[in-house]
């Protein structure tokens, strides 16, 4: 019932904003002392940060509610708050995964990638029923595995697939679509078993968010939304520039703007 009310709402706000988007207007409601390399959001209008082995939880108003580190594990590589009940961390130096409940606190015991057989995986990502996808550069593929720790999908070679020669930087499923970044040649798109079927030209992206199926992603000072469909973008300026890191929540009663630049976390709303 939430997921199906959800869908429909940033549905409904899209649609509207292929409209008028162009006229939105940004109103800086809060600007909080933070370190951090990466600021993410999840579909509760929460956000996250990453800053080395600290991953940061606040709420849409920039209410530190709680924090999580291993030290015996590196740094973050990447931190995936798709389910909020369940925020995926990577680790790529370790070649560990660890799973995080809605206080940052373990679910499970940390995933090993190295036992797995799958120890110089350069991406991971949650995915449907508490599966995981990872990327394996030595194949170039990539392999879902499931909540048993089991393969359960892959893709296969994706250079023979689509004829790129592939270095993905970022990978996330959403709505039953896997999306993989590849800064040369744009973004890949899959369906939830693997299969390659489109790649999207835009290049040069680190990062990018996925609401009500519409990619959004940050160039310079402007935000785009992106149909993958019809390709068709609608473009808004965003209110500063020169940010470290962006992210986006579209499904709170008032939309909201996260960016790390000069050491704050910049907190923004829009209407």
């Amino acid at each position: 019932m939430y997921n199906g009310i959800f869908i429909l709402m940033i549905f409904c706000i899209f649609n509207a904003g292929l409209t008028f988007a162009q006229s939105e207007r940004f109103t800086l409601i809060h600007t909080i002392p933070v370190k951090a390399s990466m600021v993410t959001s999840d579909e509760l209008g929460n956000v996250y940060t990453v800053n080395n082995n600290m991953l940061s939880k606040f709420d849409p108003d920039g209410k530190l509610l709680y924090t999580y580190s291993n030290l015996l594990a590196g740094d973050i590589t990447f931190a995936d708050p798709r389910d909020p009940f369940k925020v995926l961390v990577f680790y790529q130096g370790f070649g560990q995964i660890e799973l995080l409940d809605n206080t940052l606190s373990l679910t499970t015991n940390t995933i090993s990638l190295n036992m797995l057989g799958l120890e110089l995986s350069t991406l991971a990502c949650p995915s449907y029923q508490n599966g995981f996808w990872v990327y394996n550069p030595q194949n170039f593929e990539l392999i879902r595995i499931d909540q048993f720790l089991e393969i359960t999908d892959k893709t296969g070679n994706i250079t023979k697939v689509t004829g790129y020669r592939i270095n993905p930087n970022y990978l996330i499923e959403r709505d039953n679509t896997v999306y993989m970044n590849d800064q040369e040649n744009g973004i890949m798109l899959f369906d939830k078993f693997g299969t390659y079927y489109k790649t999207i030209n835009i290049k040069g992206l680190d990062s990018f968010q996925v609401f009500g199926r519409k990619i959004i992603f940050t160039n310079d000072s402007t935000l785009t939304i992106l149909d993958p469909k019809t390709l068709e973008e609608v473009q808004i300026d965003l209110p500063v520039d020169n940010f470290k890191s962006a992210a986006f929540n579209f499904g709170t009663k008032e939309k909201r703007l996260f960016l790390i630049k000069n050491d704050q976390l910049m907190i923004y709303s829009f209407n």
